[in-house]
């Protein structure tokens, strides 16, 4: 048994592009897998990795209600609590990316540690532990009490210990 489920499949990571071409189809075949998941796994705990660039899409109907929402809201009806992939290596820039997020309910805050081809502002390879851990400080200061805040997550456990 389980004790719950933390989904990270990144559907917008195909390699042909079909994320951003078929959006609209894309984004709703992720949401039906999600609250797949959801229907399996009952009332466990279901956390689930999204991009912080979700609520910057375009808003969707992706139900028989009409209604329009982005992504990340209608991810956060299917899920318990979603982490966003907050990349940036320095707090000031990782709020602007989770604010959205928090606002709307209950998220961990993801920081990348391993280097990237994506740019070195994403992540706290080149930074290092300290720089990371001052991130992490005046994020708690600022937002720690929010309760939408579950915590943080990094990205990934080996390159985070072998930070200098």
């Amino acid at each position: 048994g389980f004790d719950g489920i933390m989904d990270d499949t990144e559907p917008a990571s195909t390699p042909d592009g079909s994320w951003f071409t078929e959006y609209e189809q894309r984004a709703g075949w992720h949401l039906q897998y999600l609250q797949g998941i959801r229907d399996r796994i009952g009332t466990l705990p279901f956390h689930h990795a999204i991009p912080s660039w979700y609520d910057d899409s375009p808003p969707l109907s992706l139900d028989e209600s009409g209604t329009f929402a982005t992504l990340d809201i209608w991810i956060a009806q299917t899920v318990d609590v979603m982490g966003v992939m907050s990349y940036r290596d320095s707090a000031a820039d990782i709020l602007p990316l989770a604010s959205g997020e928090l606002s709307r309910g209950s998220i961990w805050i993801g920081l990348e540690t391993a280097p990237t081809s994506e740019g070195e502002h994403l992540t706290f390879a080149e930074e290092g532990s300290e720089a990371l851990n001052e991130a992490l400080s005046e994020l708690t200061n600022e937002i720690g009490a929010d309760p939408n805040l579950h915590g943080f997550m990094i990205d990934a456990y080996e390159s985070w210990r072998l930070l200098p």
